[in-house]
């Protein structure tokens, strides 16, 4: 049995962010969805599950109200699911993030085969927690995945199609392996009866001394990086689209 997890993240449905003093986004009162592109992460361990003897379990960090994506995922694919959540994990950036995550999985003696994560998330675009996670686990990983085409237990081997902006290959890689996942094509359909067996499955909590990380790697004091200031960008400056044949002209009437 091929052993799956899938990192959730809730984000910000808004764009009236707030932030706090150490300009980190200040996250209660605000509305909150799953992050686009872990749905897809969702939808490819469906897929795998749907072809081979699998377990899934999903996990986010982040407060309470996380539980809600975590039900999603569990009426959308998942066997059980984790909510890592400690005031101590507040504020953490991306390095700090996953070496949570990666400690988690460690500790809870998770022994995941495949790591599914979405590509990046919409509160920071930076692509970078699923790599981290993986490089603290020492596990191989692929980026930009798009879509899952066959499993080979035997050889404990994946075989995925990376969807990159010149082109598309695919890629055989063995696991433990990391996966981060684009947002791509069409998301299957849950069922009433899905969503009725997730509300029966209890959401499993996990804070800082269960999962035996010191606190001085989390939160503000556990990240390298630091948010020096944030703000709206003001565009003063407009933009025109010129056809190319008319291009010198255009550029020439620009330039008078």
């Amino acid at each position: 049995m091929v052993r799956i997890l899938v990192c959730l993240k809730q984000v910000p449905d808004t764009d009236d962010i707030k932030w706090t003093e150490n300009n980190t986004i200040q996250r209660e009162g605000l509305v909150s969805i799953l992050n686009p592109s872990d749905d897809y992460a969702l939808e490819i361990a469906k897929k795998i599950k749907n072809n081979y003897p699998a377990k899934v379990t999903v996990l986010s960090m982040g407060p309470n109200q996380a539980k809600d994506i975590l039900n999603y995922g569990l009426a959308r694919v998942a066997d059980e699911a984790i909510l890592l959540s400690d005031k101590a994990f507040s504020g953490s950036d991306t390095y700090a993030t996953a070496k949570i995550i990666s400690t988690a999985i460690k500790n809870l003696n998770l022994k995941p085969d495949i790591v599914l994560c979405g590509n990046s998330a919409l509160d920071g675009e930076t692509s970078q927690t699923p790599v981290g996670i993986a490089e603290f686990l020492g596990y191989n990983f692929v980026s930009n995945v798009k879509d899952f085409n066959r499993l080979n237990s035997l050889d404990s081997k994946i075989l995925v199609k990376q969807e990159l902006p010149e082109f598309s290959k695919l890629i055989e890689v063995r696991y433990p392996a990391v996966l981060s996942v684009i947002a791509s094509g069409e998301l299957s359909k849950i069922s009433v009866y899905d969503y009725m067996r997730a509300q029966g499955t209890e959401i499993q909590l996990a804070n800082l001394d269960k999962i035996a990380i010191p606190s001085s790697d989390c939160g503000i004091k556990g990240s390298p990086t630091l948010v020096k200031k944030a703000y709206r960008p003001i565009f003063l400056r407009k933009a025109v689209a010129i056809d190319k044949d008319l291009a010198f002209q255009k550029i020439g009437e620009v330039l008078r």
